[in-house]
C-alpha cells in the first residue's frame, strides 16, 4: 500500500536517512561513553607524541601523532558505521523484493527502490494483478 502514493514511493529515502542518522547518533553516544574511562587513564598526555617503530629498519607509512591516530580512528569508525547502516537498508529492500517473488507477485522494481512511477496500466497499483484469460 505504501508504494501506491507519491509519498510512499519516497519512503526508501526516509528510511535511509533515518538509518544513517540513528547509526551516527549511536556511534557518537558509544564514543562519548567510552571517552570517560579513556580519559581517566591519562593517555591524553601523549596527544602530540609521534607514532614510530622501535626498530630503525621499519618506518611507518604515515608520520602521525597519537592524536592524529585517534582522530583517524574515530573518523573511520563513523564511516564504517554509516556504510553498515546503508547496507542494512539495501538488504531490507532486497528482502522485500524476494518475498514478493516467492509469493508469486511481480513488484515494479523501480517503485520498490523509490525511483519509479505507478504501473503503466493506469489503475494506480504498483503490484499488477494477475489477470486470467
Amino acid at each position: 500500500m505504501q508504494w501506491t502514493s507519491r509519498r510512499g514511493r519516497r519512503v526508501l529515502n526516509t528510511q535511509m536517512g533515518a538509518a544513517l542518522l540513528s547509526g551516527l547518533l549511536l556511534t557518537l553516544l558509544n564514543c562519548a561513553v567510552y571517552l570517560g574511562p579513556f580519559l581517566s587513564t591519562g593517555a591524553m598526555k601523549f596527544w602530540n607524541c609521534p607514532i614510530v617503530s622501535v626498530w630503525r629498519e621499519n618506518y611507518p607509512w604515515f608520520d602521525w601523532t597519537y592524536g592524529q591516530y585517534l582522530l583517524a580512528l574515530l573518523g573511520l569508525t563513523a564511516v564504517l558505521t554509516l556504510a553498515a547502516c546503508g547496507f542494512t537498508v539495501v538488504l531490507s529492500v532486497q528482502r522485500q523484493l524476494c518475498s514478493h517473488a516467492a509469493q508469486g507477485d511481480s513488484p515494479d522494481r523501480s517503485a520498490v527502490l523509490g525511483v519509479g512511477a505507478l504501473g503503466d496500466d493506469g489503475s494506480g497499483t504498483v503490484f499488477p494483478t494477475i489477470r486470467s484469460g
